[in-house]
């Protein structure tokens, strides 16, 4: 286990018990155990974090903060993350407006090929739409 990964991890565990106090000691435990071994739950969260970059470990605690942040301002009660939750929000993509970049996909509408059987579908269902609604007029 490098140190670096461990002292990362340590300062989750830190920032977890912050924010959520006994909601996170009970669902993921203390980093040692007795005998100054560490906890199964710490080294799986070290695991599986190793390969986050510092600029990913930034985005996924300012994530963190800002989904508590908004679950309190509408008085809604937080829930600490899984590990994978956490890896989620360390890799997803903000822009300056809080919109998830990742969320939306681009396309360029040239490359959209064009259905000729369900325009027609649209088509007749249009024009069977428009007979009903006259013949209800009528």
């Amino acid at each position: 286990m490098k140190n670096k990964q461990r002292e990362l991890t340590s300062a989750l565990w830190t920032r977890m018990t912050q924010l959520f106090g006994a909601k996170w000691i009970n669902k993921e435990g203390d980093v040692l155990l007795s005998g100054d071994r560490y906890s199964e739950s710490f080294i799986l969260w070290v695991r599986k974090t190793a390969d986050l970059t510092d600029d990913q470990w930034k985005a996924g605690f300012l994530e963190l903060e800002r989904r508590v942040q908004e679950n309190s301002s509408r008085c809604l009660e937080s829930w600490p993350p899984s590990y994978i939750e956490f890896i989620g929000m360390c890799k997803t993509s903000r822009s300056p407006l809080g919109i998830n970049a990742g969320a939306y996909k681009t396309y360029k509408p040239e490359r959209i090929l064009e259905d000729h059987a369900a325009k027609e579908r649209a088509i007749e269902a249009r024009d069977k739409a428009i007979f009903d609604l006259k013949g209800l007029l009528c």
